[in-house]
């Protein structure tokens, strides 16, 4: 919890919840530096270090938040992050393990159709392990 204080200073004004809300979503994702940024080099949403991987339950979240801050602030480059993320969890979570876009798509998915084959939901187990990857409903409503 201690490591959240950073972020929740200043809950009292709008401009320190915007604030806060983008330094935790910096945290996790990385932050955004448009000085940093070239066509070439554009921005990626960083892993998440539990599972050096996707998690579709927080990047669902994630895009939710990134979208939201969009829709608060006016700023678009909070819609370019959350589409960078819908990429990130289309080329990890839509391919088979061991994940990545070096694996095969999941059953009818393709580039143009990323879910069409279903999403994995990131768990470091694999399918048919008791705590293991697969579809749940939960995570396919969000």
């Amino acid at each position: 919890m201690a490591h959240l204080t950073a972020f929740l200073r200043d809950l009292s004004t709008y401009e320190g919840r915007i604030a806060g809300a983008t330094a935790l979503m910096d945290h996790v994702y990385g932050s955004y530096d448009i000085t940093k940024l070239t066509e070439a080099n554009a921005w990626k949403p960083r892993t998440l270090s539990d599972n050096k991987s996707r998690y579709l339950w927080t990047d669902a979240f994630g895009v939710v938040n990134y979208i939201s801050l969009a829709a608060e602030t006016g700023k678009s480059h909070y819609l370019e992050q959350a589409d960078a993320l819908i990429h990130a969890v289309h080329n990890t979570l839509g391919h088979e393990r061991p994940g990545g876009r070096h694996s095969r798509w999941l059953g009818g998915a393709s580039e143009d159709h990323p879910c069409a084959g279903g999403l994995r939901i990131g768990k470091v187990e694999p399918e048919g392990h008791p705590d293991g990857d697969g579809q749940y409903y939960h995570y396919l409503t969000k």
